[in-house]
């Protein structure tokens, strides 16, 4: 049994992730401006997006959205009509990240999965804060619904997906989707995702010191700038504050030395008392993020297709 002062168990290939990413000594990103923070996730994200899986067929789009058209990108694994459809919200803290920051993940859920995946490109804040990038991703979800004949894709088989703040988003599309009385894809994939803007649980106190890739001062940082006057204590923005019954199955992951990791935690428990199907994956010594690492990491590969393998049954499931 080990002592409660001891070190925590790190993957030995996110040991030296991390410790190469000590060693460049980057800015902490909220000493700078959203645009330098951006550029910052942009360059170091780079690196992670090589190689790009090849796609049978990528397709750009504008959505008509609230504010302004909304690029998406659709990634088709095969060129075959009728592919079931995972639309996905990437993370990036609400404030950073594309769907160009995302690339490689996106398009290895698509080969895992055999859909096609559709990288929404929401507003960002603090420009747009809450509810400006959960009502583009929604605009996007009715666009599919509208223009699903003439982009060949099966949106009766739909499952969708987010990690981090796009987890968040997602989660929050669902409930939106619920309460307008609308119909909800057949399941959601939710990896590491922020749920409350709570900085005082038990992993941020352990994990948030930014030793291990997201610091609870940047998740702060996040927050505040999302949330705006508007969104604190808003269901739709922390989506542990709302009522969870009547969802369909989620599968939830995240690693346990992750400063989120006790909202994961938190919304299991909430999903069990609400009697809502879920899986929920602890991955030992993963951080924050894992699901852009796996290129050099097999644990974080491994997760991968595991999320792969739960969204495939949630599709087979109608």
């Amino acid at each position: 049994m080990s002592r409660p002062d001891a070190a925590p168990y790190v993957d030995p290939q996110i040991a030296e992730i991390l410790a190469e990413a000590a060693a460049a000594a980057r800015p902490d990103r909220t000493t700078l401006s959203v645009d330098e923070a951006r550029a910052q996730m942009a360059a170091d994200n780079r690196v992670w997006n090589e190689p790009l899986p090849p796609m049978a067929e990528i397709e750009s789009h504008e959505v008509p959205g609230p504010a302004n058209p909304i690029p998406v990108r659709i990634l088709r694994p095969v060129a075959t009509p009728g592919l079931a459809v995972i639309p996905y919200i990437h993370g990036g803290g609400f404030v950073l990240g594309s769907i160009d920051t995302h690339q490689r993940l996106m398009r290895l859920l698509a080969a895992e999965t055999g859909a096609a995946v559709v990288g929404i490109d929401y507003r960002l804040a603090p420009e747009a804060p809450f509810p400006a990038g959960l009502d583009d991703c929604l605009a996007v979800l009715r666009w599919l619904q509208a223009e699903a004949g003439n982009l060949e894709l099966d949106v009766a088989r739909m499952v969708l997906a987010g990690d981090s703040a796009g987890a968040n988003l997602a989660l929050a599309c669902l409930l939106s989707l619920r309460d307008q009385g609308l119909a909800l894809p057949l399941g959601a994939a939710l990896f590491y995702g922020c749920y409350w803007a709570r900085l005082g649980t038990e992993s941020h106190q352990q994990f948030g010191d930014g030793s291990y890739r997201l610091s609870s001062r940047e998740m702060g940082w996040f927050w505040q700038h999302y949330l705006g006057a508007e969104g604190r204590g808003q269901p739709l923005a922390e989506p542990l504050l709302a009522d969870l019954a009547g969802l369909p199955p989620l599968f939830l992951n995240y690693g346990t030395v992750d400063p989120l990791a006790d909202d994961t935690r938190e919304l299991a428990a909430r999903l069990d008392a609400a009697g809502v199907v879920h899986d929920c994956r602890a991955y030992p010594g993963l951080v924050h993020g894992f699901l852009q690492l796996t290129k050099r990491c097999d644990l974080a590969l491994l997760a991968l297709q595991d999320a792969g393998a739960a969204i495939r049954g949630m599709l087979g499931a109608l």
